[in-house]
């Protein structure tokens, strides 16, 4: 099986939303793309995640948005 990058990943979100609308932003935020997040989403999907946790992981990596 073939995997894909976390940048790959954000280019293709990136992509999605570029043709169909919407926000990268998130509460005037936007995620910097890093090798942790796969691990870490899979422990989120896996429910090995506290709220608290998926919270301080998203404010740790997030940035505020700036228009391109």
């Amino acid at each position: 099986m073939n995997w894909i990058t976390v940048e790959e990943l954000a280019l293709i979100h990136e992509r999605v939303i570029a043709e169909t609308g919407g926000c990268l932003r998130l509460n005037g935020y936007r995620l910097v793309p890093s090798e942790e997040a796969e691990s870490v989403f899979w422990a989120i999907a896996r429910g090995e995640k506290a709220v608290e946790e998926i919270a301080g992981w998203f404010k740790a990596h997030s940035e505020p948005w700036q228009e391109p």
